[in-house]
Formats: structure tokens, sequence, C-alpha cells
């Protein structure tokens, strides 16, 4: 069964978008060889150059402003139905969970 796993990103001018993970993968792996991504609320044309491949490949950028977002940009989490909200900076592990597996 194809999870499918919601990134909510915020921009600093405070609008939001969001990446879709959808994976074929077994819950728990850490492979990301068989997830495609959606990006919904946001553009392709960040200029993301760090170490996190998500945001390396899709380079997302806020709609409204046009400002590169990376995973520090991440407001919350939600996979099939569990919702986690998370504050970037307050709960680092459940970030780094999810952002650099």
């Amino acid at each position: 069964m194809e999870r499918r796993i919601i990134f909510y990103l915020q921009c600093a001018c405070g609008s939001r978008g969001s990446i879709v993970e959808f994976c074929a993968a077994p819950a728990g792996a850490m492979d990301r060889q068989h997830s495609r991504f959606l990006l919904r609320g946001l553009s392709q044309g960040g200029e993301y150059c760090g170490e996190n491949e998500v945001f390396a490949r899709l380079k997302p950028a806020c709609q409204k402003c046009g400002q590169t977002m990376g995973p520090a940009s991440i407001v919350g989490v939600s996979e099939l139905g569990q919702t986690a909200v998370i504050a970037p900076r307050a709960h680092r592990a459940i970030h780094d969970a999810y952002v650099q597996r």
C-alpha cells in the first residue's frame, strides 16, 4: 500500500504550501528510491542547494514572494490521517526523523 506523507511549509511572508510524498516503501523504511513528490501551493523556482535530497531536487519556493523554502520552513507533518504539528526548532528530533531520512 502506498503511504502519503505531507510536509507543511510556511514562508516568512506567512504564505503556506506543502510537499506531498507518495511512498511505496513499507512504513519505517528509510529508502526514498520508490517515492514520488508533489508540490502544493509552492513553485519549483527556489535555489535550495543544501544537503536534503528532496529539497535539493524539488527546489520549492513561495508562490507569493518567491523566497526559497528549505527544511527549516517545515511547520507540520501528517501521515495517513495522523497529524503532528511541529515547530521546526522546538522538536528537532521529530523534524529530523521526517526530513533527513
